[in-house]
């Protein structure tokens, strides 16, 4: 990376976790964009040189944590549908309570964008050949959201093993035409 892209990243590394520090302490929408740019050490310049919102600051932390679980599945050979979900719900496990922070302040919605763009991107990799429906996966999508929702608020409790099977037995039986009993 050239030293003005590396200086972008590591600014905008700092507003993502100076974010995060905050809205330990508040609710996001109490939080001041001054008060991201004091605890970061950027300028209000700098903040809007990366940003042209909060909820771009949220955007971006979703988008990057998808960036690097696309970066580990392209580089598997021949990944499975179950092994993308592992993958998945493995990283979301490890930010788990940074995401409950988004789930609490009613974010959810960015969580929602950001997953739908992501999680097309990844069924790309795991289909290479396209051999698959497009209303199914829109569905299973849905589905995923609902688990990670349940996940943040505690009302779900599987492993990620465990949701992996599931969610991928599921996929089978729908792709297959067999009811799911």
């Amino acid at each position: 990376m050239r030293s003005k892209e590396m200086q972008k990243f590591h600014s905008k590394s700092l507003i993502v976790q100076s974010l995060l520090y905050l809205m330990r302490k508040k609710s996001f929408h109490e939080i001041k964009i001054t008060e991201i740019c004091n605890k970061a050490g950027v300028s209000r310049l700098s903040y809007y040189r990366n940003f042209e919102s909060k909820e771009d600051i949220v955007l971006y932390y979703f988008n990057d944590n998808f960036e690097k679980i696309m970066e580990r599945i392209i580089k598997m050979e021949n990944i499975s549908y179950k092994q993308l979900i592992e993958i998945l719900f493995s990283h979301f496990m490890i930010h788990l309570e940074d995401n409950k922070l988004f789930f609490r302040d009613k974010l959810i919605y960015l969580i929602s964008i950001s997953s739908d763009e992501y999680l097309k991107k990844f069924m790309k990799v795991v289909f290479k050949d396209n051999s698959h429906d497009d209303f199914i996966l829109k569905f299973l999508q849905g589905g995923i959201m609902n688990i990670m929702i349940g996940l943040m608020t505690g009302e779900e409790s599987h492993s990620v093993e465990d949701i992996a099977v599931r969610v991928d037995f599921i996929y089978k039986m729908l792709s297959e035409g067999k009811p799911v009993l």
